[in-house]
């Protein structure tokens, strides 16, 4: 027992320090799930639990015992951690700056037939250090030796006197990775990699590609047809759309697109390059429908609009669920996401029965609007005005007790509370006609006698709500009058193209400036661009200005607050009504 501890909230709310060192000398060569291991491990060390476990380590990081154990090797090799030799093992840390590679010292019996192959595999003078490198693999992951030499003359038959240890080393360590330490295992997979030899010749004709293959092509096949189930025509039909644009690399991230796309027969392929550009129109047109911008429309189109595809929406009905979105307030994909998401758990997937639906809600507010004007509640219908109105039917009322309830409540300052108040007291004693209604709350109100006068608070609030009110129109508006002015600027089809080309622009120059990249001549193209954009803009009537939205208070935006705080637009509304 422990006579002074951490409580698990400080060790939560703690910190973990990480060296300089690591970050920028060991982290950019290290695979992610090794890092991953490494800082966790060192985050629960640092915390001072001692029940800390491979187990539970696993359990956190959704990892295997063997994957974890694989990654301290790793560290372990370059000096950064040392591994126990009692079971289960135990993890040491050690500081970054001292770390030192164990030396390892092969047995010259058990390895001195594979030093002698690797010698004559070997078109260059391997130093000791090389030699202890490949049998460190060897013993720290229990390799067969046949299998690390199977590996080695792959890479020097492809790769001839231009082949190098890191290289080599590299290739070894991907393969084990992959669960590949056995002879037969790695056979298997270079028999894999050999027997596409036709199939990437093919590829590379269709592509337009002069060179030879190398291994990543080769893994790259693999992948496709291993990992995501292509064939070759299927892969053959999407090369046909990229010729001479991008070569395997370009290839590669579209077959990752058409896996995300669930298009993997030759004929969806096919089918899915030939809807690819109006694809592209229909990703527009959805992000112009709801008043939005994006620079990328191939976030758009990955992370939305397939999706949505795939759930069986119809183009016509994405834009008309866009348009619905920006009724409702409703300005970028992800608001727009969830209502999607209600449509489809409602079946509702084409144009017409989102539009029926669309309309007896309109029908619905219309009813309900009328009834609010009874009471003098004046506003836009809001949600939670629709669930008064259907908890009210669900209740059992008619629109025509509904209306006299609100007629009673409009010299009231909170009309929709006395509503709430009286439809409450009638569900409760039963009544479901007029004429009991009127009788009941005829009753109800001589017995609250004296009446109900607002105080300084009551007014406050009414006022309030009223200001809020007042500016959310004045924002609407004036974000309305760009949208019509975008809308009808983007129907000329010269805008609108030179509108995209500045998004993708703007974009790749602020990827790169992220990326501390040369920008090249990104920001010439870019004025280039925009000089026609703004002659564009000229000879259509309009000026830059037109596009920018006009809000009544520059301070708050109309939106009534300024960092949580009430805007003055707001305060004098709320005391000068």
């Amino acid at each position: 027992m422990f006579f002074c501890k951490l409580s698990q909230g400080f060790i939560n709310n703690g910190y973990t320090l990480v060296e300089n060192e690591f970050l920028l000398s060991h982290m950019p060569a290290a695979d992610a799930v090794d890092i991953k291991v490494y800082l966790y491990g060192m985050a629960i060390a640092n915390s001072g639990q001692e029940n800390n476990s491979l187990e539970k380590m696993a359990l956190a990081l959704k990892l295997s015992e063997e994957r974890i154990l694989q990654a301290y090797k790793y560290w372990q090799k370059i000096g950064l951690v040392d591994i126990s030799a009692s079971s289960p093992p135990v993890i040491s840390y050690n500081p970054v700056k001292q770390a030192l590679p164990p030396i390892i010292k092969y047995k010259s019996k058990e390895y001195s037939t594979f030093v002698e192959e690797l010698y004559r595999l070997f078109p260059e003078v391997l130093s000791p250090n090389s030699i202890n490198e490949f049998v460190d693999l060897i013993s720290i992951n229990k390799m067969e030796i046949n299998a690390m030499l199977m590996i080695i003359k792959y890479c020097v038959d492809y790769k001839g006197e231009k082949v190098s240890t890191p290289y080599i080393l590299s290739v070894a360590d991907d393969w084990i990775k992959k669960g590949l330490t056995t002879e037969e295992k790695v056979n298997e997979h270079i028999t894999n990699l050999e027997a596409n030899s036709e199939a990437i010749r093919q590829i590379f004709s269709t592509l337009g590609v002069k060179r030879q293959a190398n291994l990543d092509d080769r893994q790259l096949y693999v992948k496709w047809t291993k990992e995501f189930g292509y064939n070759l025509d299927a892969i053959l039909t999407a090369a046909r759309a990229l010729k001479r644009r991008g070569g395997m690399q370009r290839l590669d991230r579209y077959m990752d697109e058409l896996k995300n796309a669930s298009a993997f027969s030759a004929v969806e392929v096919a089918e899915y390059a030939k809807n690819k550009q109006a694809i592209y129109d229909l990703s527009i047109n959805v992000v112009k429908n709801i008043g939005g911008y994006y620079a990328s429309m191939d976030i758009v189109i990955e992370t939305y609009i397939i999706p949505w595809l795939n759930k069986g929406f119809t183009r016509e009905a994405l834009l008309t669920i866009a348009k619905y979105c920006f009724l409702k307030n409703i300005k970028n994909l992800d608001g727009m996401e969830q209502v999607v998401e209600n449509f489809y758990k409602m079946g509702l997937l084409d144009k017409d029965s989102i539009n029926n639906y669309i309309e007896k809600q309109i029908e619905i507010d219309q009813k309900i609007k009328s009834i609010f004007e009874k009471c003098n509640y004046m506003g836009l219908v809001t949600n939670r005005d629709r669930e008064y109105y259907r908890t009210w039917i669900e209740w059992g009322f008619d629109d025509e007790i509904i209306s006299y309830v609100a007629d009673l409540a409009k010299k009231n300052p909170f009309p929709i509370q006395t509503m709430n108040r009286n439809l409450g007291i009638l569900y409760q004693n039963s009544i479901k006609t007029l004429e009991e209604a009127k009788e009941k709350l005829k009753t109800q109100t001589k017995a609250l006698k004296p009446s109900y006068t607002p105080g300084e608070e009551d007014s406050y609030i009414y006022n309030y709500n009223k200001a809020l009110e007042i500016i959310n129109n004045r924002r609407n508006l004036a974000e309305l009058k760009v949208k019509n002015t975008l809308d009808k600027l983007r129907s000329d089809k010269e805008f609108s193209k030179l509108e995209n080309k500045m998004g993708e622009l703007k974009f790749e120059i602020a990827k790169r400036e992220a990326q501390n990249k040369s920008l090249g001549t990104l920001p010439q193209d870019f004025e280039q661009v925009e000089t026609k954009y703004l002659k564009r803009l000229k000879e259509l009537g309009h000026t830059p200005d037109d596009l920018l939205i006009e809000y009544s208070c520059k301070e708050c935006k109309d939106t009534g607050y300024i960092k949580g705080k009430k805007c003055k637009c707001l305060i004098d509304l709320i005391y000068n009504q």
